[in-house]
């Protein structure tokens, strides 16, 4: 099930795009020297997590990766099957792990210099896009509500239960979508902490839409809609205090694949763009809490002609200043996939 969640998740959340355009090249990366993440304000270096699917048999890998030039600095967690859910950081830096067992997944603190895991509380349910508020003291996540187990003809479904959780209390506040066919797709918190932009999968002809919730009571008939301009549909990954940020489209086409990275207004205007590599699939921001600036992780190789396939990969960037840096980019082999982690943390 958490394969098959993570590959539809992918692919609904990376927005239409026309068949591949003609060739062009990726934004253009600033002078590395230009980086403002290349250190914490306390002097460390700066870094972001990555968690790698494509291990043998089946495990999870989640790594530490640096900021500056996206290389490896260390392996933080290695699961030998499927148990590894999802990671986050807390805004004062804290990286923590949700690994599922049985019918409950673990919340643990994990140290970065060692590995070493600390367990923090347990919870009775799957938890996937964990991310804590502005504050650190609430944690927002989806998942599956108690009826899914019980009720039969629900196996296909993804989940589509959005919860709110004060870690203090454990006080709950959640909602559930309109049916278990239209999942909730990633969460992500306004900077001050009063709201939540969720992708939803229950648009119109099955296209993903944002909606804003309330982040004290969530109410998924009182979310308001985001309106994207005509023709087109938008995502969300990343909020801050300019704007959403997320994956663009404007096309007919049943897939749906990233036009444009866009940062835009809770009605929908458009404010600033920027292209994509060529032949992108995916297009997702993290916010860095710490630093206020987005790493934004793009996958490519989608299309049909050749020159597509030979340049199957992926970059990664910072957005900073409403200039794109280019940290990294990896073409794979058509013989192996790199093993370079798909972002979830900064």
């Amino acid at each position: 099930m958490l394969v098959r969640y993570r590959v539809i998740a992918t692919i609904t959340l990376s927005l239409v795009a026309a068949a591949c355009p003609a060739h062009h090249a990726p934004p253009k990366a600033a002078p590395s020297s230009s980086s403002p993440t290349s250190t914490l304000p306390n002097g460390a270096p700066a870094t972001y997590l990555a968690i790698d699917y494509n291990t043998q048999p089946g495990g999870r890998v989640l790594q530490l990766r640096s900021s500056s030039d996206g290389h490896l600095i260390r392996d933080l967690y290695r699961s030998a099957g499927s148990d590894l859910l999802a990671a986050a950081r807390a805004p004062d830096g804290t990286i923590f792990i949700f690994t599922f067992q049985g019918t409950t997944t673990t919340m643990s603190k994990v140290d970065e210099a060692t590995g070493k895991l600390e367990t923090v509380r347990t919870f009775s349910e799957e938890v996937y896009s964990p991310s804590f508020d502005p504050g650190g003291g609430k944690l927002v996540f989806v998942t599956y509500p108690p009826s899914y187990h019980t009720a039969p003809g629900l196996g296909g479904a993804l989940p589509y239960e959005l919860v709110v959780l004060d870690l203090k209390t454990g006080a709950r506040a959640s909602t559930v979508s309109d049916n278990p066919g239209h999942p909730f797709f990633g969460v992500v918190w306004n900077p001050d902490g009063t709201q939540l932009a969720t992708n939803y999968a229950g648009g119109p002809n099955g296209s993903t839409i944002v909606m804003l919730l309330d982040a004290t009571h969530p109410s998924f008939r009182a979310a308001r809609r985001v309106v994207a301009p005509r023709g087109c549909s938008l995502s969300a990954s990343s909020w801050i205090a300019s704007g959403l940020i997320g994956a663009e489209s404007c096309s007919q086409s049943p897939l749906q694949l990233p036009k444009a990275l866009v940062e835009y207004t809770t009605s929908g205007r458009i404010t600033h763009g920027w292209t994509l590599p060529q032949c992108a699939f995916t297009a997702t921001a993290i916010k860095d809490t710490l630093m206020g600036s987005v790493l934004v992780f793009v996958r490519s190789g989608y299309g049909g002609d050749t020159w597509c396939q030979r340049h199957n990969g992926h970059y990664v960037y910072e957005l900073s200043s409403l200039k794109l840096r280019l940290i990294s980019r990896h073409i794979e082999k058509i013989e192996r996939r790199l093993q370079d982690g798909e972002p979830v943390a900064w």
